[in-house]
């Protein structure tokens, strides 16, 4: 094997290894790692001769700078995936702790955090709708199309990659509110009929013994309700950001978008 082939073989694995690591799907505590590390060389094996071959002299100060660029790639782009399903995150949490279920957390072995149980549900279905709709697989093809567009050794805009990266805070945000708000109107109306039975029996804990009991059912009713729902507009998102994924690549190799 050359030289050159193994430069090349060692940045196609540090760009998939990148991608990986933080892939939802193979990123889930429970995936053990020798099991994500033979996926990153199988796939490096489908790869790597197929890839551009790197010809520049290969000093210490150029290989270990493209090190960096490719696992920062990698990273980038399997976090991108990954912060979708934090909008997720975000409107199950909004809705546990409005309607009382924070109280009864669990560990998630997905987040590697505790959650509220149905956020628990509906993240898995998410992870399972992801894998079930194959969407894991696109990603990884996407990466594979990444290195003719993007040669190894040759990621020169990272940091306009992660500004990038950063603007899907807002439209990640937007998604959580969107899944969480008609359980927030709910529990809202909710609220209002308990202020109201307040008000005709003042002396009635009426907040304790029938408003928590209200809130928690119907909150719970109105998630199962509008499970098909989330998950729609989650699988919604996960598409347009897998097609936001080539333009982040393209950015990377210093193009213009």
């Amino acid at each position: 094997m050359s030289l050159a082939l193994l430069l090349t073989t060692g940045l196609v694995f540090a760009r998939l290894a990148g991608a990986i690591m933080v892939l939802p799907g193979f990123a889930v505590q429970g995936v053990p790692k020798l099991v994500r590390l033979a996926i990153a060389v199988s796939l490096t094996v489908l790869i790597a001769p197929t890839a551009p071959t790197v010809d520049a002299t290969p000093t210490l100060p150029l290989l270990v700078t493209a090190m960096l660029g490719e696992v920062g790639l990698g990273v980038m782009l399997g976090g991108a995936v990954g912060l979708v399903f934090g909008g997720l995150v975000f409107a199950t949490e909004i809705v546990g702790m409005q309607t009382g279920r924070a109280v009864a957390l669990q560990f998630n072995p997905m987040l590697k955090m505790s959650q509220e149980p149905v956020g628990i549900l509906a993240g898995m279905m998410a992870l399972l709708v992801f894998m079930g709709l194959n969407l894991h697989l696109a990603v990884l093809f996407i990466l594979a199309e990444s290195f003719q567009t993007v040669h190894p050794g040759q990621v020169v805009a990272l940091l306009d990659v992660a500004s990038l990266w950063v603007e899907l805070a807002s439209p990640t945000l937007q998604s959580g509110l969107k899944l969480a708000g008609p359980i927030l109107a709910m529990v809202f109306l909710v609220n209002c009929f308990v202020a109201v039975l307040a008000r005709l029996a003042p002396s009635m804990n009426v907040f304790f013994s029938v408003g928590f009991i209200l809130t928690s059912l119907a909150g719970l009713g109105m998630t199962i309700l509008l499970l098909p729902f989330i998950m729609e507009e989650h699988i919604a998102m996960v598409s347009w950001v897998l097609d936001l994924l080539p333009e982040m690549i393209d950015v990377a190799g210093g193009g213009n978008g």
